[in-house]
């Protein structure tokens, strides 16, 4: 969610829109390559899940493909307001529940959902995720 990094990789990337996606929820539970768990969506049809739209150019897919390792693109459609739009989001199926989520990489994802004023529910939603994420590790690594 973060135009700073999105920028980093793609320096024409443009925030259009908060939108919400339905039939999804939010988890940290796809493996990196640390061994550490990222954000990812996984379906639920009693959730949804807000995010941020970009402009990009078709080209750009290409380069995120590459930063996004383990994630296939997937079509979706978003309600922006009283709009629907199609985006394109990554859905990672290379998954384990039992991931820690790096302490930077927390912070990553409260600033950009910040930085995009996401409705305050659905930011307590994302920090109750990274809180059950950290409690159940703490459970793991001391028995």
């Amino acid at each position: 969610m973060s135009s700073r990094r999105l920028k980093e990789r793609i320096p024409s990337a443009r925030s259009v829109t908060t939108a919400r996606l339905n039939n999804y929820r939010f988890a940290c539970n796809k493996i990196g390559g640390d061994n550490t768990g990222y954000a990812n969506l996984e379906y639920d049809p009693e959730s949804h899940v807000y995010g941020v739209v970009y402009k990009l150019q078709p080209d750009h897919f290409n380069t995120l493909d590459l930063y996004e390792g383990n994630y296939q693109r997937k079509e979706v459609r978003v309600e922006a307001g009283s709009k629907k739009l199609k985006a394109i989001t990554y859905i990672s199926d290379y998954t384990s529940n039992d991931l820690q989520v790096a302490d930077w990489y927390q912070e990553y994802i409260l600033n950009g959902a910040r930085e995009h004023q996401l409705p305050a529910e659905y930011i307590q939603t994302i920090k109750e995720e990274l809180n059950h994420k950290r409690e159940a590790n703490w459970r793991i690594s001391n028995g």
